[in-house]
Formats: C-alpha cells, structure tokens, sequence
C-alpha cells in the first residue's frame, strides 16, 4: 500500500499541511503532530517497517483530513499542482456512461480553456514568459488529465506548478488564477469589460456545454497544498444557458476591442475623474521602468468592478520602492491587497493613484 512513497516527500506534505514536527523522536523515527494526531515518519527510505509505517500515515491523514487514502497519496508523490475538475450532466437515465461525442467535445473545451488561460498570461506577461507558439506548447505539454471517477462524469486536471523564478508566481498558478477569474466573472452574470476577460477564453468556455450549447457543467478549483492561495476553493456550476451566453459575450468583447482600436491612443483625454476611491483584490503584473517615465506601478484585478464601470484590472501608480516591494512580496504570496487614491478613467485603462504608503495595505 503506498510503500514507494518517499520519507522526503512525507515529510514536505506533512510541513506544508499544517504538521508541526516534534522536537523528540521515538525510536528514530521522527514525530509530526497536528489536531491531537501523531504520525512517525521513519528516519530513512528502505526500513524494515517502512510499509507499515506509511500505511499508519495514511490511515491518520484519512482520519483528519476527510480524504480518500488514493488522493492523498496522489498528491504526496506528485509534483507540486493545482487541480481542477469539469463535471458533466449527459441527459437522459444514469448509466455511469456519456455519449462519446458528448465527451470527446468536453475534453477538446477543455483543451482549448487552459489553451486561452495561457496565451493571455503570456499575452500580459510577454518579457517574463516569452510567448511565442513554442512556449505556450511547451507549457501545454505539462498539464495532465486523469481518468474519470467511477459512476461519475468528473474529469479531473493538474497544472504544474514550476519552481517561482524572479520572486513571481509560477507559471501554472497565474494559469489557473486566470482562468479562475474568467469563471468567477461569468458566473456573477456581470458585463466584463476589455481587459477584464479575453474574449477567446470566454469562447472556450462555452464549448464545455457541447456544441449544442445546452448542457450544463460544472467546474471545480483546488490550489496546492505547497503554495497557498488567498483565493478560497470553490465550485461553480453553469446551467443551459452558458454556452450561447459565452459565445454572445464573447462577440460583444471583440466588437468593443475593434472599436477601441480606431480610437486615438496618443495623448488620449480622460473620459472621467472619480473622488478618492479604495478597492481590494490580487495583483495580476508587476512593472517598472516603463517606456513613459512610470515607475512602481501594478496591475491589480478588483474584487468588484469599480461604481460606474465594469472595469476589474486597475493600473495603480505606487509612491516609491517601498511599497513597490510590499506590493511584490504580496504578489508572490498570493495575498490579496487594498489600494486607496484618485481613479482616473481613459479609454483603455483605469488608472489609481496611491499618494503615499498609507494608500497600500496587504490583507490577511
């Protein structure tokens, strides 16, 4: 049962769930203790007992966790990853089988979903991740699907998390936040605006519903255990209606990008100057040294659109280096942030002003 799990690898999930590592030992073996339960972690890979000590393990992670035996061990001899799942609903008397047309459009929405998520990461992060066609497929190759569970249409997906470089999120983290996000702002029924949403991904996701466009679905977020995220897990379901609701807000944003593109960009006037507003949320981009003379400024996704707009993504121009690194600190904790100034409305962005540090909190 599990014997080939690593001494190493117990170790690191026990640390990153929670366990704290007793100062004794019992017999070599190293004590780990959490909740009221202990668990003996032996001093080596290869010990007599080592079989059973991991099948002890696995029985108390059972207990305290609420989580099959399979999955736990899973994600301990596994690479670090985000999990989603995409639920289907066929129609027609519970057999435990969907139609194979039905299925095999799902997988190939599914492909396209995460293949949307990444190029508009990359799109917004193009100095960092490159972006060209072999960097996104060379991304694409590392996600992995797994078989679906018995007497159900789940079909569970990993993204890798690669090692943080640059003091950034991973790749697969700002993948999975963005795809998180999309799914958040169309199951709010909200009007996204340009920069909140591309409208390819938005497409993609209608091709879960199957090219009738009338089925519902669901799907389901999970963050690494190893890298906490601030963003709560959750489920969200999409009834009939999703898919020609996609592909009509889909329409709508390329309409809008179209007509913004005529528009005058060279020393475009502002359409519109709030009061001193404060909003919370993550931050997407960290810049600096623009080519326009702007430096210590972010890009952070609003929890809420801003009153008046259905704009999310702000460009907030931060006082000094300090706070720039507060603000990355934040970034790479996945902690989400508040921002207080002056709101200033173009065209193509939202822009706030933070006067000084008290304009910039990070929040529990």
């Amino acid at each position: 049962m599990r014997a080939e799990l690593g001494v190493s690898d117990i170790a690191d999930y026990l640390r990153g769930t929670g366990w704290q590592l007793r100062p004794l030992q019992w017999r070599g073996a190293s004590i780990w203790t959490r909740e009221g339960a202990d668990v003996l972690v032996p001093a080596r890979d290869g010990m007599g007992d080592g079989a059973l000590r991991v099948r002890e393990i696995l029985d108390v992670l059972v207990m305290v966790e609420g989580r099959t035996r399979d999955d736990i061990a899973q994600e301990i001899s596994s690479a670090p990853a985000d999990t989603q799942q995409f639920t289907i609903f066929p129609t027609g008397p519970s057999s435990g089988f969907a139609s194979l047309k039905q299925t095999l459009g799902v997988i190939a929405g599914v492909g396209d979903t995460f293949l949307e998520a990444t190029r508009a990461v990359f799109k917004r992060n193009p100095a960092v991740f490159g972006g060209g066609t072999a960097d996104v497929d060379r991304f694409m190759a590392g996600i992995q699907i797994g078989a679906g569970r018995p007497g159900s249409y789940i079909i569970p997906v990993r993204v890798p998390l690669d090692a943080p470089e640059d003091q950034r999120p991973p790749l697969g983290r700002l993948v999975t936040r963005e795809l998180h996000g999309a799914v958040s702002l169309l199951s709010d029924q909200r009007e996204p605006s340009p920069d909140s949403l591309s409208p390819a991904l938005c497409e993609a996701l209608g091709e879960l519903a199957d090219e009738s466009g009338a089925r519902p679905f669901e799907i389901g977020f999970g963050w690494s255990r190893s890298l906490p995220s601030d963003v709560p897990e959750a489920t969200y379901r999409f009834e009939e209606d999703a898919g020609p609701r996609f592909r009509a807000t889909a329409e709508k944003l390329r309409q809008f990008r179209v007509t913004d593109e005529r528009l005058p960009h060279t020393a475009t006037p502002a359409l519109d100057t709030q009061p001193v507003i404060t909003a919370t949320g993550l931050i997407e981009t960290l810049h600096r040294d623009q080519p326009d003379g702007d430096q210590w400024t972010i890009d952070v996704r609003a929890d809420t659109p801003l009153a008046g707009t259905s704009r999310r993504v702000l460009h907030v121009r931060l006082p000094d280096r300090a706070v720039y690194d507060a603000a990355l600190g934040a970034q790479l904790q996945e902690r989400r942030v508040r921002v207080e100034g002056v709101v200033t409305i173009h065209s193509r962005r939202t822009e706030l002003r933070v006067s000084d540090a008290t304009g910039f909190d990070v929040l529990d």
